[in-house]
């Protein structure tokens, strides 16, 4: 390889591992999701109880815009035990604008129905099963995990093709054997 290509390669190199590692995320986070809803159709449902709620904001470092959420907090008792759980919600461009979505429909003490694990009671939802939009998360993210994970032990070929054979030739068509061969072998040029 000559010096003058090595920054392309680690560059190329480094492309090539990240979207391997996201699509190795994407596909192992549609699992976990469709595991836990699958397992959420499981759970038990009981009255839980809005404990409070508070508007949280975070700043996007490159943008600079802020963006707001709200943080609910609920009680719910299995077996004569208090379990205390908090989720977020909401993504909202103003304070106020989160503030009144919040009262709106969840105030302090407002009931609400959650859905706990009958093995382990700490674990608790909002919703239970599993509803279309889960199972287009989970799709969305498969096929996206499957898109970059194999594009990328494709595209990691011509990077280590690259790495030992050196540059493919300047003009036809060529694909890297590395295995067999370890040369750059011919193959018809596909026009479209």
């Amino acid at each position: 390889m000559k010096p003058e290509n090595i920054p392309g390669f680690l560059v190329f190199s480094c492309i090539t591992l990240l979207l391997g590692t996201s699509g190795y995320q994407l596909l192992s986070n549609s699992f976990h999701t469709l595991r836990i809803s699958l397992q959420s159709s499981e759970r038990l449902p009981t009255e839980g109880q809005i404990h409070n709620f508070r508007v949280r904001a975070e700043t996007d470092a490159v943008s600079g815009v802020a963006h707001y959420y709200c943080q609910f907090s609920y009680i719910y008792v299995v077996e004569g035990i208090q379990y205390y759980f908090t989720f977020w919600q909401g993504h909202f461009t103003s304070s106020d604008q989160a503030e009144a979505q919040a009262q709106a429909k969840y105030s302090a003490n407002h009931k609400i129905q959650i859905f706990y694990n009958p093995k382990k009671p700490g674990e608790a939802t909002l919703t239970s099963g599993f509803d279309e939009g889960n199972l287009a998360t989970c799709l969305i993210m498969f096929l996206t995990g499957i898109l970059f994970f194999f594009g990328s032990i494709l595209a990691f070929r011509w990077v280590v093709a690259w790495f030992v054979l050196g540059e493919p030739p300047v003009s036809g068509c060529y694909d890297p054997d590395i295995f067999f061969q370890r040369k750059w072998v011919q193959v018809p040029c596909n026009t479209f």
